[in-house]
C-alpha cells in the first residue's frame, strides 16, 4: 500500500507519495487561487442582496437584507464562482418570492441557470398548492403533504 503524506505548505495543505510531491502540490494550489478573480460578485434582488465570494479555502455566499441587524448567514464550500452564484441565486428567488404577482412562475432575472429557472417554477406550483391548503385551515404538516401530492396540479403549463 502506497503512504500518502499530508502536510501544510505555507498555509496551503498539500498530499502527494513523498514530502517533495506534497509541497508541490500544496504550491500548484496557492500558484491557482492567485491566479482566480478575489473580486466579490453582487446579485441585487428585488428586497435583497447577494453576495459572491471567494476565500482561501472555496468560494461562498451570504445574502443581505436592509436594515442589517445580525451578521448574515454564510454559506461555503462551494467549487467555483459559479456554483455559489447559483446557490446564492436559487436561495435568493426562493425568499424574495411573489405569489400574488401577475406571473409567479417566472424566475428573477439573476436566476439565469435554465434548471435553476425551471426548479423556480416548480417550487413555485408547491408553495401555490402549499398555501391554497392553508386556506382551507389544515395544520402546516398536513398542508405540507398536500402540497407534495397536488403540487403537479399548479405547474404552469410549458
Amino acid at each position: 500500500m502506497a503512504t500518502t503524506i499530508t502536510l501544510k505548505y505555507c498555509g496551503m495543505e498539500g498530499t502527494g507519495p513523498t514530502v517533495k510531491a506534497a509541497k508541490q502540490d500544496a504550491a500548484s494550489k496557492i500558484e491557482r487561487l492567485l491566479a482566480e478573480s478575489w473580486e466579490p460578485t453582487y446579485i441585487q434582488g428585488r428586497t435583497l442582496i447577494g453576495m459572491v465570494w471567494r476565500d482561501q479555502f472555496a468560494w461562498a455566499y451570504c445574502i443581505l437584507e436592509a436594515p442589517i441587524t445580525e451578521r448574515p448567514c454564510q454559506h461555503y464550500n462551494y467549487d467555483t464562482r459559479e456554483d455559489a452564484y447559483r446557490a446564492c441565486a436559487r436561495h435568493m428567488a426562493q425568499n424574495e418570492i411573489d405569489l400574488d404577482a401577475a406571473d409567479p412562475y417566472t424566475a428573477p432575472d439573476y436566476v439565469k441557470n435554465p434548471i435553476d429557472r425551471r426548479s423556480y417554477a416548480d417550487y413555485v406550483a408547491w408553495q401555490l398548492a402549499a398555501r391554497t391548503a392553508l386556506r382551507q385551515g389544515v395544520s402546516n404538516q398536513d398542508a405540507h403533504q398536500w402540497a407534495c401530492e397536488h403540487e403537479t396540479e399548479y405547474r404552469r403549463a410549458s
